[in-house]
């Protein structure tokens, strides 16, 4: 799968459009017109902070990203059971 880099194009989250200019993504499909405008679909797993699924970012012509954009930001990696127990404790001074 390649990488693409948005240019310019935004997600809704919440209801709210999120810009996503300079966001690496996995390409899933190629630009698209459908019913709503433009759109690509990338993978959102790859990306912390965005839904486990294939995600829709509208943009205006396949000119609004960049194909091999190199490497997705990695997600976050998962503490262990200390680390969330230091974290809590920090957060709430236990």
């Amino acid at each position: 799968m390649k990488n693409i880099k948005i240019i310019s194009g935004s997600y809704k989250i919440r209801g709210n459009d999120v810009d996503l200019q300079g966001m690496v993504f996995p390409l899933v499909e190629e630009f698209k017109v459908g019913a709503r405008g433009g759109y690509v679909t990338v993978d959102g797993s790859a990306v912390a902070g965005f839904p486990d699924r294939n995600i829709k970012i509208m943009c205006d012509s396949a000119d609004a990203y960049e194909a091999n954009a190199g490497k997705a930001p990695k997600a976050q990696l998962q503490e262990t059971d200390e680390q969330t127990i230091q974290r809590m404790r920090d957060r709430f001074d236990m």
